[in-house]
């Protein structure tokens, strides 16, 4: 009797779960659950590479995804608003508005954590804090995501 209670005791207490593989990205640690999300982080954070252009303006995008936003916020639809500082037009209010806040009213609308900068945008945000806080982000990332060696 000692044995089997013995026995559901130690299987009561061991993971069922086998855990998923873990893909880990080369440039900065972060950890995915699947391949095609690092690859999608890489081309969207790290890499410079921007295949799909509009065939209307030239504008380059990283993801295809961007490309048809920005063909039909710019190019498909009837200008709805206009800036009231210099009368530039965008496809919806809410790009309007960002651009009055960030050129005509400056504000920062991304801050850095780590050392209070600001930035207009997001992409120098980014930029910022894959080049001065690169290890404070590694660290972050080994904290979330530890590795089996520091599990056992």
């Amino acid at each position: 009797m000692a044995l089997i209670i013995d026995n559901h005791v130690s299987l009561c207490e061991e993971p069922k779960a086998q855990p998923q593989p873990r893909y880990l990205c080369h440039y900065c640690g972060v950890s995915f659950s699947r391949k095609f999300y690092v690859d999608r982080h890489i081309l969207g954070i790290h890499d410079q590479l921007r295949p799909y252009e509009c065939k209307t303006c030239g504008k380059l995008f990283k993801q295809s995804s961007h490309l048809n936003v920005h063909i039909a916020n710019v190019h498909q639809q009837a200008k709805k608003s206009e800036c009231k500082y210099c009368g530039k037009t965008f496809g919806n209010k809410s790009n309007c508005k960002k651009h009055v806040r960030v050129v005509h009213e400056k504000e920062k609308l991304h801050g850095c954590s780590l050392c209070n900068k600001l930035f207009f945008q997001k992409t120098d945000f980014q930029r910022h804090m894959r080049s001065v806080h690169r290890s404070s982000i590694m660290s972050v990332n080994m904290l979330c995501s530890p590795t089996e060696e520091q599990v056992t």
